[in-house]
């Protein structure tokens, strides 16, 4: 099971000094950098039960991760302040199946947070990702695996406790490039059927979300968040697209958008398309854009839509003066 083998791994969670369990674990602070080169099936920092505990970056984390099931940070939180820096470069490989039975199960991301060590079946009240500054992991391995490179929750079914969020923050930077073959979990993976789980882009500084390699297995799904209620927000953010055959360094589509929100009620088969409020199986059949299926809205900026800002919530569209075009591009391509 290799519970050791961990470049930093600490005991227990931090105590104040009034005896009150802090939230934290691990500090790097300003001033401070923090190189770790880790070999195969090395995990770099894990902290207390792996479902607590916190991880605080604010200046240079920069890691060298080997392949098999080598974890970056294996931790309940990760918090990178506007200073903060996380640059990581991973082999990882999972070989195991979606369960969490042995740190090699595809439930284990180059990130796990809030995932616990193998066989965890619990989750805490709450576990978040919180990018104020940089975060940055390239994947180079090129073989199949299922691992994401960020992943969340313990997997196991039928849980009711646990809220999971994953934010990039004003002016904050996400840089997700994945060189593997993804067979299912996709790039960000929340795990739980009956727990919030969240996406919120907030007027960030750069996120680039990018498969190097074949798309997952279901065709253009980055995120894959399981619970419900769940959502991707993005607010005040131009956004670009490219499509697979697009090798170019010109997007396939382009937006300016002033705020979208998608929302996934939980049912059957939601990974495969969104599942409508009162609905119990994805709506979108084969070839219909699933945003339309998604109780989500959009407000375009005024500058891609015309003088007037265009909106679309839920199934219904309302416009002024824009031309229709804009929405449909946007519902279809995105």
């Amino acid at each position: 099971m290799q519970y050791g083998g961990a470049a930093v791994r600490t005991a227990q969670d931090d105590v104040s000094e009034n005896n009150v369990i802090s939230k934290y674990s691990m500090n790097i602070k300003d001033g401070a950098t923090l190189n770790i080169t880790g070999g195969k099936d090395v995990k770099a920092i894990v902290t207390t039960n792996a479902i607590t505990g916190t991880v605080n970056v604010d200046d240079n984390l920069n890691m060298n991760m080997g392949a098999g099931h080598s974890i970056a940070v294996l931790a309940g939180n990760m918090n990178v302040g506007k200073t903060g820096n996380v640059d990581i470069i991973t082999a990882q490989v999972q070989t195991g199946g979606k369960s969490i039975g042995t740190f090699d199960g595809g439930q284990y991301g180059v990130l796990s947070i809030g995932v616990g060590y193998a066989g965890n079946l619990t989750n805490t009240d709450s576990n978040t990702i919180n990018d104020n500054g940089s975060i940055k992991v390239v994947r180079t391995s090129t073989a199949d695996s299922m691992s994401p490179i960020i992943s969340m929750g313990s997997g196991a079914s039928g849980l009711l406790k646990g809220n999971f969020t994953v934010k990039v923050n004003e002016g904050a930077t996400l840089d997700l490039q994945d060189s593997e073959d993804q067979t299912n979990l996709r790039m960000i993976y929340v795990s739980g059927s009956s727990v919030p789980s969240h996406l919120n882009f907030t007027n960030p500084g750069y996120v680039n979300l990018q498969c190097n390699n074949d798309l997952p297995e279901n065709g253009s799904d980055l995120v894959y968040l399981e619970g419900q209620p769940n959502g991707v927000t993005i607010t005040q953010s131009p956004i670009a697209q490219g499509d697979e055959a697009n090798k170019s360094e010109t997007p396939s589509w382009t937006w300016i958008v002033k705020n979208a929100s998608s929302m996934n009620n939980w049912g059957d088969n939601t990974g495969f398309g969104f599942t409508a409020a009162s609905k119990t199986a994805p709506q979108n059949a084969t070839g219909d854009p699933k945003f339309l299926h998604s109780n989500g809205s959009v407000i375009m900026a005024t500058s891609q839509s015309g003088l007037n800002s265009f909106q679309y919530n839920g199934s219904q569209k309302a416009s002024k003066d824009s031309a229709q075009g804009v929405i449909t591009t946007f519902s279809n391509g995105f």
